[in-house]
């Protein structure tokens, strides 16, 4: 792919060894997650409850997959950065936060690169390696 689309070898490389990094830090972290988390597949009442159709792409991994990909997604409504600050109020521990955020993160963003690249979508990975890029500064200025 790196000689057929916009899909830098470098950039690729560099994130997949991040992310290999990462990983020791997520063994055993195992939850259902639902791995489609993207603001258009949500039911919300607006206040309490949000609900999650459509479960078929449902797996099981580290948790903060689910956050990682609405950050990848929004990035700039700081979801790592909500969900910290909100963890930290309630006194609720999130074992190496920082780096099994960014371990997901990188697994799922140099996944969506690859598809996004094999479809010449140029402006969503742009915006993808803009997004995985500043992540490092973001999670570790918590």
């Amino acid at each position: 792919m790196f000689e057929t689309t916009v899909l830098e070898c470098e950039f690729f490389e560099k994130y997949l060894q991040e992310m290999k990094d990462r990983i020791p830090y997520c063994e055993g972290e195992r939850y259902l997650v639902y791995n489609n988390s993207f603001f258009v597949n949500m039911i919300t009442d607006g206040k309490t409850t949000v609900g999650f159709p459509d479960w078929s792409r449902s797996g099981v991994c580290d948790f903060l997959l689910d956050f990682a990909i609405m950050d990848l997604n929004k990035p700039y409504l700081h979801i790592p950065e909500l969900l910290f600050e909100y963890c930290k109020k309630r006194g609720i521990v999130i074992r190496d936060f920082k780096e099994r955020f960014l371990c997901m993160a990188y697994y799922k963003g140099i996944d969506v690169l690859r598809w996004h690249a094999s479809i010449d979508d140029t402006e969503s990975c742009t915006s993808i390696m803009k997004s995985i890029r500043e992540l490092n500064d973001r999670i570790y200025a918590l």
